[in-house]
């Protein structure tokens, strides 16, 4: 009996450890908690799979047009749908108004991966992508941005020596284009060519320089954040630029003339330092193709384009302002005054060993078929 109850008394004292043993978390079994779900409802009520986002990746993007304007609007745009389609395993952190370089170190500001993602002005970089050039023709019958950024990317689809031109150290994402520039001018107003004589006029890229040059006038390279002050102290007399242009760096403030003739448009780039294009997932690839090519051009190109008419409406409002309308007789002045340009540039093509004219001829016929398509 003695020792049964010493037995007994052994059992409970186990007992109680063992109880004791577990409440302090001794057991072997975990506490199971709720698993993050793997599927996420949709608003229909029927659940859809979403991959998991990994390692969030964020890319710098640098330009020179300034936080106000609609081109850093449509960046925002781009880099909220590149989040959304790649479940936010992708982001971009923007630089506008030159914060990471100038707009004419961009070339090699992308090569040297000062910024992973670049917005290039071509005719900032004279000779290094010619074929781009095709587009800073003047008096080539480009009436925007999309109609001339998507023209390029179709040109660029068909012409290996311009895909060849672009594989500097960089992958392109997209094409843009300026709006229809113009002469705009801070006194003397301008109707035909003859009225260029003697004028100092700022112009971006060597082609159009050389048609300012051929009508008597003084072209003058200098980026856009330096116009104002040029025109305000009489550096310059005036200038070509559209109208997203005149407004991000209220040109409108020094300028009393406008001639709205589509006088030249500015072939532009988004591209990407090729290390970094290498070394991202297949899948965010995948997105950045999706919105770029075809489509980036029409998404900002719209930056330029949706401006137009209201800038334009603004500017007649300004006291003193007027817009200097060209008649049919004097538009056929400025066409034919420019086709020595078109020569001389199908020459400089025929010496790379390419066919100038074909090229001229291709690309018009690729203009107009975009122009009756997105107009």
């Amino acid at each position: 009996m003695k020792k049964f109850k010493r037995f007994l008394a052994l059992a409970l004292v186990l007992a109680l450890f063992s109880t004791a043993f577990i409440g302090c978390g001794g057991s072997s079994q975990t506490a199971q908690t709720p698993s993050a779900p793997s599927q996420t409802e949709a608003t229909d009520g029927q659940s859809q799979q979403k991959e998991p986002a990994g390692e969030v990746i964020t890319l710098r993007v640098a330009y020179h047009e300034p936080a106000t304007s609609p081109f850093h609007k449509a960046w925002e745009e781009f880099g909220a749908q590149l989040e959304e389609k790649t479940n936010g395993q992708c982001k971009l952190q923007l630089y506008p108004g030159e914060q990471l370089g100038k707009g004419a170190d961009m070339v090699s500001m992308i090569a040297n991966n000062i910024t992973d993602i670049g917005w290039m002005v071509v005719p900032f970089f004279p000779g290094q992508f010619p074929i781009t050039e095709v587009l800073n023709l003047p008096m080539m019958g480009v009436s925007g941005s999309k109609v001339g950024g998507k023209s390029l990317w179709d040109l660029y689809q068909i012409t290996p020596e311009m895909q060849e031109e672009w594989a500097q150290g960089m992958h392109l994402i997209t094409f843009t284009a300026s709006g229809y520039q113009f002469l705009n001018t801070m006194e003397k107003p301008v109707f035909v060519p003859d009225d260029i004589k003697g004028l100092k006029i700022r112009v971006a890229g060597s082609v159009p320089s050389r048609f300012i040059e051929l009508l008597g006038g003084s072209p003058v390279s200098m980026p856009p954040p330096d116009m104002y002050e040029a025109l305000d102290k009489g550096v310059i007399d005036g200038y070509v630029l559209d109208w997203m242009g005149i407004n991000s760096f209220k040109l409108q403030d020094v300028t009393k003339n406008a001639m709205t003739m589509p006088f030249v448009s500015v072939p532009k780039s988004i591209a990407m330092t090729q290390s970094v294009w290498d070394s991202l997932p297949d899948n965010v690839k995948a997105v950045f193709d999706e919105l770029g090519g075809a489509a980036g051009t029409q998404l900002f190109g719209a930056a330029f384009d949706d401006c137009c008419e209201p800038l334009r409406s603004d500017f007649l409002k300004m006291e003193g302002r007027q817009i200097n309308e060209v008649s049919d007789e004097q538009k056929a002045l400025w066409e034919e005054a420019a086709k020595p340009i078109w020569d001389d540039w199908a020459k400089t093509m025929d010496e790379k060993g390419l066919d100038g004219q074909k090229l001229i001829e291709t690309f018009r016929e690729i203009v107009e078929n975009n122009s009756k398509e997105i107009n």
